[in-house]
């Protein structure tokens, strides 16, 4: 994509991608995985890669199957959301890259799922990497769909992912010093959970 040509920190697409992928995860941005919920069972794939953090993305429905697999050994956070277009996705979109950041920048290594790894997780990743590298959105779904060629993201996540791009080129003035300020933690609500594991002052903010 000419559109991604330039930008320094991306992967190559994945040019060997063949339908049986979908049920693995993929890396999407160095140390960045996005799956679902049956790659993130396999120890022996956590181990390889690395993985040292999981965001769990999940309705209060699926609670009792989506649920942190190894919290003895890896840390956990939820967050809980349906898969449906008029879920409001975009309130979380500020939490979640907090969290990405800071196990990135810490060399900690993050899987994010959900249960079939093609929507609402597609849709946090997408939203990573377009705040992160400055894109449109449309320009970052594009390019998380060289990665995990499967994800299929709902009109309404989509919408809210143009959305935020418009919100956050408005921040991207602010920082300029022309406008108030749009993008960021402002009005945004507790997003996640902490695993059954750790105490409510450990959760995110």
């Amino acid at each position: 994509m000419p559109a991604l040509k330039n930008v320094q920190g991306l992967l190559p697409p994945d040019q060997n991608w063949v339908y049986t992928k979908k049920r693995e995860s993929q890396e999407i941005l160095p140390g960045l995985w996005l799956g679902p919920f049956g790659s993130a069972k396999e120890l022996s794939f956590l181990q390889e890669a690395g993985i040292t953090d999981v965001l769990v993305v999940r309705a209060p429905e699926e609670a009792r199957i989506l649920k942190p697999k190894y919290p003895d050994r890896i840390r956990y956070e939820v967050l809980e959301c349906v898969d449906s277009p008029f879920e409001s996705l975009l309130r979380f979109f500020p939490d979640t890259k907090r969290l990405i950041d800071s196990v990135l920048q810490k060399g900690g290594r993050m899987l994010i799922h959900g249960n079939a790894g093609m929507s609402r997780s597609a849709a946090i990743v997408i939203a990573y990497v377009m705040q992160t590298f400055g894109l449109a959105a449309d320009t970052a779904h594009q390019y998380v769909l060289t990665r995990r060629h499967c994800i299929s993201i709902n009109e309404g996540f989509r919408n809210q992912l143009r959305e935020y791009e418009m919100m956050c080129r408005v921040h991207a003035q602010v920082q300029q010093g022309c406008l108030p300020a749009q993008c960021g933690t402002s009005g945004v609500k507790r997003a996640l959970e902490p695993s059954v594991d750790e105490t409510e002052d450990q959760a995110m903010s």
